[in-house]
């Protein structure tokens, strides 16, 4: 009942930005072999279709179609330069507003029907997992602190003074490990190209005894790894998958390891065994191009989009799914769009959209299995 209307929305806007923002460029080579990336993971999911008949194959390849390939093509026209602060914003409002919700349904025990709290000691629903939360939270984080650079009104200043807290409260909750790393590291990339010591000790000082607090669900999954059932399970996935890549280190196996029927939660890893070589190859040139794009924009100053790019490449290397990765795609294609024009008055408003609804799912992709 949601997350249907939420992808056919997406697409609508994606469509009204592709017919709004009409200005041609030149595409850098980063984009050409993101591009030419995301064609050889449609041919293996075709591959895996028509002759291979991989179950999932399908469900992965309209995923991908929707949630990745239409909303990027269409941002690939646009561009987020002079926005920084307008999506800052919109992000904390909309981050905010989920992290409230999910928070208040935790302490108020509402939707417990659909609740695995208990089972699980997390805060984790059963269209929404922990992970998805927790990035949620961590993506409301940064754009709280990347706000902080501006001058800002009372309003907006009570806005960050709300979403904030709740969400830190929402990332403790769901004691995902990934979130937490990628916010820390965002943070400290922050603190270097910013200076703000005394914004970032703060911080510290009031969130570390809350991390590492004896009744710390999260202090319990950092020092608890090998008894962590999901951590020994992805470790066990990604060495199958390295086996799959060694046995077919050209056009690689399959889009999941056979076995499973599962993806092993590292972009690296599983674009060797989806793609082989050659894939592998591609993938690690576009990373270093978009690296490369975001250490540029931050040494002019503008700090969002990196550091939602720095988060989002992290979150690829300890969860989700080639086709699944929605945000990052979106924010490497906006990395490669920067510095370009677009009409304001035509592109502004479905840009906005467009880039919060590339960022915005609170659930992880159809498992193939």
């Amino acid at each position: 009942w949601t997350s249907i209307p939420f992808r056919i929305g997406v697409v609508l806007l994606a469509t009204v930005l592709f017919i709004q923002a009409t200005q041609a460029r030149f595409p850098l080579p980063g984009q050409v072999f993101l591009w030419l990336f995301w064609l050889l993971y449609l041919l293996r999911l075709l591959w895996d279709i028509a002759v291979a008949g991989v179950p999932g194959a399908m469900d992965a390849l309209t995923f991908f179609a929707l949630a990745v390939l239409i909303p990027c093509i269409a941002l690939s026209r646009s561009t987020v330069e002079g926005q920084e602060y307008s999506l800052a914003l919109l992000l904390l409002f909309v981050g905010g507003g989920t992290c409230i919700l999910a928070v208040s349904m935790y302490y108020f025990q509402l939707g417990q029907e659909r609740s695995l709290i208990e089972q699980t000691g997390r805060l984790f629903f059963e269209a929404v997992n922990p992970i998805s939360l927790g990035y949620v939270a961590t993506t409301t984080l940064i754009s709280a602190l990347c706000l902080t650079t501006y001058r800002l009104s009372p309003f907006h200043r009570a806005a960050i003074v709300v979403a904030a807290p709740a969400s830190f409260a929402c990332l403790m909750l769901t004691a995902s490990r990934g979130p937490l790393i990628a916010l820390v590291i965002c943070a400290a990339a922050f603190l270097i190209f910013t200076g703000r010591w005394r914004l970032i000790v703060l911080l510290a000082l009031l969130v570390l005894p809350v991390i590492f607090g004896n009744v710390s669900e999260m202090e319990s999954r950092f020092t608890n790894l090998e008894e962590d059932e999901s951590s020994i399970e992805r470790l066990m996935l990604q060495g199958s998958a390295l086996a799959e890549f060694q046995k077919n280190p050209l056009a690689g196996s399959a889009f999941v390891e056979p076995l499973t029927l599962s993806y092993p939660h590292n972009l690296i890893i599983e674009a060797a065994m989806a793609l082989g070589i050659v894939g592998l190859a591609v993938l690690l040139f576009v990373i270093i191009s978009a690296c490369l794009r975001a250490l540029k924009r931050l040494r002019q100053g503008e700090l969002l989009l990196p550091l939602l790019f720095a988060q989002y490449l992290l979150a690829a290397q300890l969860s989700g799914a080639i086709y699944g990765n929605a945000a990052l795609w979106a924010t490497m294609v906006l990395l490669f769009c920067a510095g370009c024009t677009v009409p304001k008055s035509r592109a502004q408003p479905a840009i906005f959209l467009g880039a919060i609804a590339s960022n915005a799912a609170v659930s992880d992709p159809p498992h193939p299995s």
